[in-house]
């Protein structure tokens, strides 16, 4: 079985090819023909993996500089060393959120779905397993050191733990989110401190426990909005939440009344 890898100055390896058999009869050789031009980015080389005789792993036997058209195989070039391991792998799929968590980047697209990446492969999306789904598109997904804010439709919910381990889900708001008014602010050593983002009945913050805080809730009647825009400002040590909401809509709680 053979199977080809792009791979770029860092090292780092594309998904796999997909995997070609071949039956030979004991006397004959293996030439890899064919090989692929690039078809994105600029990488260094191609990997060109092979199985031994009747074996189930594939190990790599070659790498080449793109623009190679065949490679002959000796009976020599196996490095047993380094198996392949990106069988059904992609890129990225297209999103709308972006955001990393334990060593896994995460795209939450308008679907429902919620892709992740393998551990410590962070461009590596397996589609046949790596995802979560939701009934509707996530408005805001906000990762923080013990687990995940969601708010999507008109639940705002706290997925506990990790891919690995499974997921304890709390629910925490009978409503959601503003789509693209997520923000962190982190600690002096880039760990999450609190996340914020704008809810359909004001700001909400996010603690490391899991639980949240409605700022305003008790306070005002904030318009709300499908999408809008976000930023944290600092200074003098006064911390703001500033949103810009796009069609904003005056809630149905504000009062209609007033005195001259």
């Amino acid at each position: 079985m053979a199977a080809v890898c792009w791979v770029d100055s860092d090292g780092v390896e594309s998904g796999a090819s997909k995997i070609t058999s071949i039956t030979l009869a004991s006397s004959r050789g293996i030439v890899f023909g064919a090989l692929p031009p690039p078809t994105s980015g600029n990488p260094t080389y191609l990997r060109l993996y092979l199985s031994t005789s009747n074996g189930k792993s594939l190990y790599r036997v070659a790498d080449v500089t793109p623009g190679t058209l065949t490679y002959s195989i000796t009976s020599s070039g196996y490095d047993n060393g380094m198996m392949l391991e990106n069988l059904f792998v992609s890129p990225a799929p297209v999103g709308r959120i972006i955001r990393h968590y334990n060593g896994r980047m995460l795209v939450a697209d308008s679907d429902g779905y919620i892709w992740y990446t393998e551990p410590m492969e962070l461009d590596h999306f397996k589609f046949s397993s790596n995802f979560l789904l939701f009934p509707n598109a996530v408005d805001v997904m906000e990762p923080v050191v013990g687990g995940i804010f969601f708010a999507h439709g008109n639940k705002t919910e706290f997925y506990a733990g990790d891919f690995e381990e499974g997921f304890q889900v709390r629910s925490l708001k009978e409503y959601g989110g503003v789509y693209g008014t997520g923000q962190v602010v982190l600690n002096t050593d880039g760990v999450p401190e609190k996340v914020y983002w704008q809810s359909q009945y004001g700001t909400i913050v996010g603690a490391l426990d899991g639980s949240v805080t409605n700022l305003v809730e008790n306070l005002v009647a904030p318009e709300s909005a499908d999408s809008g825009m976000a930023l944290i400002r600092e200074e003098d040590g006064l911390r703001q939440f500033l949103v810009s909401l796009k069609n904003p809509v005056t809630s149905n709680r504000a009062t209609k009344e007033f005195i001259a």
